[in-house]
């Protein structure tokens, strides 16, 4: 290197750009006090190459050891300060430190802690984002049921759902939760490469200029990769790879980053423990998140506004609790007028008593109906045959088993419709039964 404190830095960092490329790196200083007074101005390599004194000098210094690591320099030559996993904390410092809790919604989302809202498709994902999204920024409860520990400022970037839909559950949900002021949401329909350096540094510039706590990108499938690193989704080193900056993202600014995630397609549904992490779809993914809102359905959806869910709430921070949720929008048939945002919460034991409760119920009405048809056509069938007829007969004529057949004759019997009588069947006497009106 040229002996000035320019050439000792440069050098310094090109040997640290060589090292592990080159089989073994040297750095050599120009001894000038070896030249003698001729040689005082031969400060740079390229005075001694033009004088023909390069390989003399470097011979002369050819004592220098081999670079075994390379100069913590940074770009400007000055040295750089170590990395953050060469700073060790001792075990008892360590105890010492206090580490504050940072609550937004107290058993549901805390603070610096990355996070997904999760579910299969049709499941409400993109409304419960926004859900999140307008509790948090005008500190109103969630759901209707959590209280928010603090108003945070939101920025939400939506890239699946539309402009229009937005907008209609937005509208809804302020009248639900009577905002009657500007709160801190803000809204972008263009969703950013979270995979790409350059778009983190401009995300880190938009977070801090908008002061922003909580950043949430819908759907992650889009705002993760990009068309040359699309192929690495199943590969969970590589995903870690990918989603480490954005943890780091977060840690900077001191943002809470949350990410709405489809489930697999051909994941088996479990209806004792629906809406597992393990449903979450692309490698990595359930690895990487610290808490997480997962849905799933726990009925099928009748296209009438009203769903029933299944939440499973939890995080790293040691919160877990599993929810039944009822949200009514409003009936389809009203339009985009009668959007609505009704949402009652209740634990899932709860919901599945009420669930047999109702099911028993709705049995017991399919066998009275049941029972009832069998009694009109058994009474059809007794009164085609007005001389009486066997239970067997009769239960032939009616379309209905020998044992529902009974069943009927006996109500019937006691209703006083039909009477028994004995009848000559192959010169036997029977029962038999007539009608009596």
């Amino acid at each position: 290197m040229d002996a000035d404190d320019a050439g000792e830095k440069g050098g310094g960092l090109r040997a640290g750009k060589l090292y592990g490329v080159a089989e073994s790196v040297r750095v050599v200083k120009l001894p000038i006090q070896v030249m003698g007074d001729r040689d005082a101005n031969l400060k740079d390599c390229r005075d001694l190459v033009a004088a023909g004194r390069a390989w003399e000098i470097i011979d002369a210094a050819d004592a220098t050891k081999p670079l075994e690591a390379p100069p913590m320099v940074d770009g400007q030559g000055k040295e750089a300060e170590r990395p953050a996993f060469a700073k060790l904390i001792a075990f008892d410092d360590f105890l010492e430190m206090s580490f504050p809790d940072d609550e937004i919604i107290p058993g549901v989302l805390v603070g610096g802690q990355p996070g997904v809202i999760g579910a299969r498709l049709k499941c409400m994902k993109s409304h419960m984002v926004c859900e999140l999204a307008v509790s948090i920024a005008s500190r109103t409860k969630f759901c209707g049921h959590w209280d928010v520990a603090k108003e945070c400022r939101v920025g939400l970037w939506s890239g699946e759902s539309g402009r229009k839909k937005v907008q209609r559950i937005l509208k809804a949900q302020k009248e639900t939760h009577d905002i009657d002021r500007p709160v801190p949401l803000f809204v972008n329909f263009s969703l950013p490469k979270l995979s790409l350096a350059e778009h983190l540094e401009v995300l880190h510039q938009v977070i801090e200029e908008s002061k922003l706590d909580v950043c949430i990108f819908d759907p992650l499938y889009m705002a993760l990769l990009t068309e040359k690193t699309a192929g690495l989704a199943g590969n969970v080193y590589a995903m870690g790879v990918v989603l480490e900056p954005l943890t780091r993202l977060g840690q900077a600014t001191n943002c809470t980053i949350l990410t709405c995630h489809h489930f697999k397609k051909n994941a088996a549904v479990d209806q004792e423990e629906p809406c597992s992490l393990e449903e979450l779809s692309q490698a990595g993914v359930a690895e990487w998140v610290g808490q997480w809102i997962l849905l799933a359905r726990r009925s099928a959806y009748k296209s009438d506004g009203q769903h029933e869910l299944f939440m499973r709430v939890g995080g790293r921070a040691g919160h877990a609790s599993f929810w039944a949720l009822d949200v009514d929008e409003g009936h389809p048939a009203n339009g985009p007028d009668g959007q609505k945002w009704e949402v009652a919460i209740r634990p899932v034991a709860d919901a599945r008593e009420e669930a047999k409760a109702a099911a028993e119920t709705r049995r017991i009405e399919q066998r009275e109906k049941r029972d009832a048809d069998d009694c009109r056509k058994m009474l059809e069938a007794v009164r085609r045959c007005p001389n009486g007829e066997t239970q067997k007969e009769l239960s032939k004529l009616s379309g209905i088993s020998n044992e529902r057949g009974a069943t009927a004759i006996r109500t019937l019997l006691g209703e006083g419709r039909i009477s028994k009588v004995e009848i000559k069947k192959n010169r036997r006497t029977e029962a038999g039964y007539v009608a009596t009106v």
